[in-house]
């Protein structure tokens, strides 16, 4: 698999979309555990604990931020007006059913029902399909969360299931690939 070059952007209709740097991801925690978007990442159900910093770095590893391993995932920063306003991520890709997980946070509510979330959605489901072998991008969203159901299902994603997990309701919302209809 090639390196994503460290320059590369993302052109949306509204944001870009950036490779985040290794010097970033104390912003990266800052966002996910100290945000409008927490709730949603974190304590969304009883019990739940904000991670430290510690093991926020575990569940993130350093690959996430360089360029060298594609295939394992990468968070880029959603950029508005030349400010970061958020990240997006896709995980490891599952190559037996050629299939990845994404995940997006906008870190301020400010910024949220302005279309900039589904435009990161799509920007980056258009920039994988056209990298990777993929058949389909999916996302495990919180339920209550319905900003970010809204944005994904805004993007062409699709609720295939709602379940349980853990008390809470959860929605997988998945877009296949254009390419391989």
């Amino acid at each position: 698999m090639e390196m994503i070059p460290h320059t590369l952007l993302l052109q949306g209709k509204f944001i870009s979309l950036r490779p985040l740097r290794s010097e970033e991801f104390r912003l990266f925690y800052k966002w996910a555990t100290h945000t409008d978007a927490t709730s949603y990442w974190y304590q969304s159900k009883p019990g739940d604990e904000i991670p430290s910093y510690m093991v926020f770095r575990h569940e993130w590893p350093s690959y996430y931020f360089l360029d060298d391993l594609p295939e394992k995932g990468r968070c880029f920063g959603i950029v508005l007006n030349e400010q970061l306003i958020g990240q997006i991520n896709y995980n490891e890709i599952q190559q037996a059913d050629q299939s990845v997980s994404l995940d997006i946070l906008l870190s301020n509510k400010n910024n949220m029902n302005k279309g900039y979330g589904s435009d990161a959605l799509k920007t980056l489901t258009t920039y994988l399909f056209k990298t990777f072998p993929l058949k389909s991008c999916s996302a495990e969203i919180f339920e209550e969360n319905t900003r970010a159901v809204q944005a994904f299902q805004k993007a062409g994603f699709q609720i295939q299931q709602e379940f349980e997990r853990g008390g809470k309701s959860w929605v997988l919302l998945v877009m296949n690939s254009p390419l391989s209809i």
